[in-house]
């Protein structure tokens, strides 16, 4: 089901905020992206999968975390990341503290 009413919804990196007009049968939201940046963005493009201002290009799809890669890229990268996948700031920031915890005092993944 399809919801009208999105204020205060997290939606991969983006936080949907007061609605500012409907026309067309289209609501159309203030939102605030994680990188800064605030849009307008209609219920259309949330269903249809926008989760950004567009700060993370074109990505379409869910990115594969790994441990790997969470060691390899910077720390404002990799919570981003875990976001674009669905976490929490918070839960983002936890997982990438314990893989870095993880991999400092062991020298290698476990």
């Amino acid at each position: 089901m399809r919801k009208s009413n999105r204020v205060g919804q997290k939606i991969g990196l983006l936080t949907i905020g007061e609605k500012v007009k409907v026309e067309n049968g289209k609501h159309y939201y203030k939102a605030k992206c994680f990188c800064g940046n605030e849009i307008i963005i209609s219920n259309i493009q949330i269903n249809q999968g926008k989760r950004s201002c567009g700060c993370l290009g074109t990505l379409n799809e869910k990115v594969k975390i790994t441990k790997e890669l969470l060691v390899g890229i910077e720390k404002e990268k990799a919570i981003i990341l875990l976001m674009w996948n669905g976490k929490s700031k918070e839960e983002a920031e936890k997982i990438y503290s314990d893989f870095r915890k993880e991999y400092l005092n062991n020298g290698k993944w476990l």
